[in-house]
């Protein structure tokens, strides 16, 4: 990814904040699944160190559990996933 693939990609994650917050005061709260797994997708193409196999798997695990969308928090080799669930879907197991 070049300089420019970048640029755009970070810009996209903006937008799609700016977008976020819109929802949020819509009430339209299913939306930050799919919101954060663009995020989410996005801040992985901008380097090879941002994800592993490890976290690739937790979250795909999530996503076949129920979740929506997600993304990792932290830094520095440590930190946490956070997930978007609709409680519809939150006592779906699955995720074996």
């Amino acid at each position: 990814m070049d300089d420019h693939e970048r640029f755009d990609a970070v810009v996209q994650m903006t937008e799609l904040a700016e977008t976020l917050r819109e929802r949020l005061w819509q009430k339209r709260h299913d939306d930050l699944g799919a919101l954060l797994h663009q995020a989410w997708m996005l801040k992985r193409s901008l380097a090879t160190g941002i994800s592993n196999p490890r976290i690739d798997d937790l979250y795909d695990r999530a996503l076949r559990a129920g979740a929506l969308g997600g993304k990792l928090l932290g830094a520095g080799g440590s930190g946490f996933m956070l997930f978007y669930c609709p409680p519809e879907r939150q006592t779906r197991s699955g995720a074996n």
